[in-house]
């Protein structure tokens, strides 16, 4: 007897409209994972018998025509919706990558790879015919060819979206698949959470290996550490497409100074070269308390380091002699007078012969920039990463 199995697909406008109402402010949140929110996805997708050793391209054509069928590509299959209206049609599965799937792919294969519901998700895009008059204010997303890039791991969102205002200051979330602590489980549950709270402050992401290679391991780890439905609905949201490095693994990647038994930890940096600062998470204490500790003290020792930045640049805007050749405008700025004298001076410059500056003076047109260069020199140490990890060491709560 033919062993058949279930998939079930559906459209990616459909996925991502059922994204969009559990989402805030464009990042992914747990109301995902509530069991009823997950399961009204699923039951609502529609579900086709296949047999084990089927196709995508078989199943596309259970769903739609043969007879439409015009083009087969490797990634992509066309269908012909009317006279003058053809569909390229693409499938992806979410739970093992994020990459369009060869149309000859077996659907046994995907689902080799877990025992879990198998969701394909496939994406039109429209093909206008020659000298069309189509009205582009009627394309889909699909027939642009400028689309917005599909986010559908949080690393994605934080590489591409997340600003950095902070002086290029990062925070990465370091834990081992073999530690005795699962933060990147509970990391994954309350991204949100992080994103939001770093705001422009932080840049920040968690230290994992990505699935280049269809590894069944992937799937593995996560069916090992989560229920069922945890692990359907992180396999949905593309969260089972990478995972934590060993502890073996991270002492060939992480800097030396950085022990096993300071695991799992958050690494601090602007350039590793630079230095890092490693913040561990204690057994009793929530990754999210240690980092909402990191983000205050970041912040206190950003602002005082702002301070000093604008005393010392202040202090040597002090000690020039500000030099006005031509003396003070007469007139108000923003006034006629106003401008016709300063159109005046710029000609008179052009003449004029180069003004002799004796050290410490300064044009008054030039103060910034003289200011910028002598700071550099004197404000070395303000900028160094080594007086930031100092100041925020002495802030950062021992207990």
């Amino acid at each position: 007897m033919t062993e058949k199995i279930k998939v079930k697909l559906c459209s990616h406008r459909a996925y991502k409209s059922f994204i969009a109402e559990h989402t805030r402010d464009k990042v992914l949140t747990s109301t995902f994972l509530i069991p009823e929110n997950l399961n009204k996805l699923l039951n609502d997708i529609p579900s086709y018998e296949v047999v084990r050793n089927a196709s995508i391209k078989e199943l596309a054509l259970q769903v739609w025509s043969s007879e439409q069928l015009i083009k087969k590509e490797k990634k992509s299959l066309t269908f012909r919706q009317s006279t003058e209206d053809e569909i390229r049609k693409s499938f992806y599965c979410y739970q093992y990558g994020g990459e369009a799937l060869s149309v000859s792919m077996g659907l046994g294969d995907l689902k080799h790879f877990s025992s879990e519901e198998l969701i394909l998700v496939y994406k039109d895009e429209r093909i206008l015919p020659i000298n069309s008059n189509w009205d582009l204010s009627t394309a889909s997303w699909g027939s642009m060819s400028r689309k917005r890039k599909e986010q559908t791991t949080f690393n994605d969102y934080v590489t591409a979206h997340l600003k950095d205002a902070s002086r290029g200051m990062k925070a990465v979330l370091v834990g081992a698949a073999d530690g005795k602590m699962k933060i990147n489980e509970e990391f994954r549950d309350d991204y949100h959470r992080y994103v939001k709270a770093a705001a422009s402050n932080l840049n920040f992401s968690v230290l994992e290996k990505t699935n280049q290679g269809w590894g069944k391991k992937y799937l593995d780890y996560w069916a090992d550490q989560l229920d069922k439905h945890h692990n359907v609905a992180y396999q949905l949201l593309g969260y089972t497409r990478s995972m934590p490095y060993t502890t073996k693994e991270l002492k060939q990647i992480l800097p030396r100074d950085v022990k096993k038994e300071g695991l799992p930890c958050f690494l601090i940096y602007r350039n590793l070269v630079q230095g890092h600062i490693a913040i561990p998470i204690p057994d009793d204490v929530s990754p999210q308390s240690v980092f909402e500790a990191i983000l205050e003290t970041l912040l206190h020792v950003k602002k005082d380091i702002e301070q000093e930045t604008l005393a010392l640049r202040a202090l040597i805007a002090s000690q020039l002699e500000v030099v006005e050749p031509f003396g003070p405008y007469a007139y108000e700025p923003g006034s006629q007078a106003r401008m016709k004298e300063a159109l005046a001076r710029s000609r008179a410059k052009k003449v004029s012969e180069p003004i002799a500056l004796a050290p410490g003076q300064v044009l008054k047109e030039d103060l910034l920039n003289e200011v910028d260069r002598i700071f550099q020199f004197k404000g070395a140490e303000l900028t160094s990463f080594d007086y930031f990890k100092e100041k925020f060491l002495e802030a950062y709560p021992v207990d």
